[in-house]
């Protein structure tokens, strides 16, 4: 059996640690309803039934009793309204607090479904944006069509930039050129003075720049000696590239090494690499397509 008040259990080999009501017939702790040793006693002896506060309550109430109540039984009655009160002010708050927290919940649902929002505006707005850039970065290449960049052109004293060109072209590669078949022709200056500035340089058209891109690919290397006796470095041409493409090869090439990709080449300024002899041709627009080698 059990305490009603604590429910803690009850030994019955103690005599004098709990009582019965008799009208209710439930088991109370002494302590528990706050009889001494003494009172218990008492009881016995005297034959006198104890009534628990609950079950005292609910006589009176039967036949309209309003005279005082013995003390501890007043206080027990006052213990348990003061505790009835509090648990109505707990219960109270404890509504206000879960309806704060339900509006706050909905306030929340209804930022992430904001958000989520956004979220999707901000990617369709980004991709639309690449897709901008890029369109924008092919118009700025097809400006370039015509040009080409120098790598290693020798520096003569008293340099004529176009002269050396012509030079290189006409002696060099073999092929007819007119000084009225540039458009314009400058060397852009190197930080560093240990390497030669590249020469930049664009056609009149299209024509005399593929007929000397051409020529490279046949002869594989072209010599500086071609223009300067004493020099002893090879001579590139390539492709005038924008930012964004050069940027764009460089990353190839490093993509190459690490992934083991036997070819890299560009033609008509398209990126194209394959990883073995007869494999499957990737075109490189984008980083994105590295990653997805």
């Amino acid at each position: 059996m059990s305490c009603k008040k604590c429910a803690a259990k009850i030994n019955r080999n103690l005599k004098l640690t709990y009582v019965n009501c008799a009208s209710c017939q439930c088991i109370y702790h002494c302590r528990c309803v706050a009889l001494s040793d003494t009172d218990v006693e008492y009881h016995k002896q005297e034959k006198i039934s104890w009534v628990c506060s609950d079950c005292e309550f609910l006589k009176r109430s039967t036949r309209n009793d309003d005279s005082p109540l013995p003390k501890q039984l007043h206080k027990n009655h006052l213990d348990k309204t003061d505790n009835v009160d509090m648990m109505d002010k707990i219960y109270g708050t404890l509504q206000n607090t879960i309806a704060t927290m339900n509006n706050r919940f909905d306030k929340l649902d209804e930022s992430t479904k904001v958000i989520a929002s956004l979220v999707q505006e901000n990617s369709a707005l980004k991709s639309k944006l690449n897709y901008i850039e890029l369109k924008l970065e092919k118009l700025e290449q097809l400006l370039l069509i015509n040009s080409v960049d120098i790598i290693n052109l020798p520096v003569k004293p008293n340099e004529n930039v176009c002269s050396s060109v012509l030079e290189l072209i006409e002696n060099g590669l073999k092929i007819p050129i007119k000084v009225d078949d540039i458009d314009s022709c400058y060397r852009v200056r190197n930080t560093n003075t240990e390497k030669v500035g590249k020469v930049i340089i664009t056609f009149n058209n299209k024509n005399i720049k593929q007929k000397i891109m051409d020529k490279q690919r046949q002869m594989k290397k072209i010599p500086s000696s071609l223009v300067d006796s004493n020099s002893k470095n090879l001579i590139f041409i390539n492709d005038r590239l924008t930012p964004y493409r050069r940027n764009l090869l460089f990353a190839a090439k490093k993509c190459k090494l690490e992934k083991s990709y036997k070819y890299l080449w560009m033609r008509n300024y398209k990126i194209m690499m394959r990883k073995t002899d007869g494999g499957v041709i990737q075109h490189i627009n984008s980083l994105d397509d590295l990653d997805k080698l």
